[in-house]
């Protein structure tokens, strides 16, 4: 069955509502409340063209069987509690970021890819990234070269980025890495007998970084 524009006089007001006769009396008071603000059990209808029974329409009418037509009156009584907001646009999980999907607590932030003995490094900046002044000074941090301490603080940025964007589980940390050893040359150090890099201390190296970093970050006054 088809919808039908009927008319609704209410507070001296005409109101155009779409009814669909096969949806039940529920849909038209749904309607009318989104827009006059009455809530549904404040609603008392009642028709007011021929062929419709007189009084105030219950629940439990035949609604679908009434004699539908474009134009049909009703009048409505009710105080309403204001009209209500209009919904606000759906975002589904499928559809946001990676960043989006880890704020809402629906996806894990990606690990770092162990890049030689890099545990150290890895944990210590998963705990930086999730420090919202340092992100912000970071994002002030410009792109345009300069000392290796400064690209290796730039190069942060980006990876902190890269991981926020990231649809997959990991990042390989690359860039940052060769950077970062170029900047501390003590976390270049290799094992004995070609065994790898050595292991390192993640305190040494969050003191390290932190103190660079602090050359090349705007200070908040």
């Amino acid at each position: 069955m088809s919808a039908f524009a009927v008319k609704v006089l209410w507070n001296r007001k005409t109101y155009d509502v779409k009814v669909d006769p096969s949806s039940g009396l529920e849909n038209m008071r749904e309607a009318l409340y989104q827009l006059t603000g009455v809530p549904v059990d404040r609603q008392k209808i009642m028709p007011k063209s021929k062929g419709f029974p007189k009084g105030v329409m219950k629940d439990s009418i035949d609604f679908s069987g009434l004699p539908w037509d474009n134009g049909v009156k009703f009048a409505m009584m009710g105080s309403s509690t204001g009209i209500p907001d209009a919904p606000k646009n759906v975002k589904f999980v499928e559809d946001m970021t990676s960043k989006e999907q880890q704020e809402l607590g629906n996806k894990k932030p990606p690990g770092l890819v162990n890049l030689g003995n890099t545990c150290y490094m890895n944990s210590t900046l998963q705990c930086l990234k999730a420090i919202p002044e340092l992100r912000q000074s970071l994002a002030a941090v410009d792109d345009s070269g300069g000392s290796t301490g400064k690209r290796m603080t730039s190069a942060l940025k980006g990876l902190f980025d890269q991981m926020d964007k990231s649809v997959s589980t990991e990042v390989v940390p690359s860039v940052y890495v060769s950077l970062m050893r170029q900047t501390f040359p003590q976390f270049a150090q290799m094992g004995p007998k070609g065994s790898g890099y050595s292991q390192q201390d993640a305190d040494e190296f969050f003191n390290s970084l932190v103190s660079e970093m602090s050359r090349h970050l705007t200070k908040k006054s």
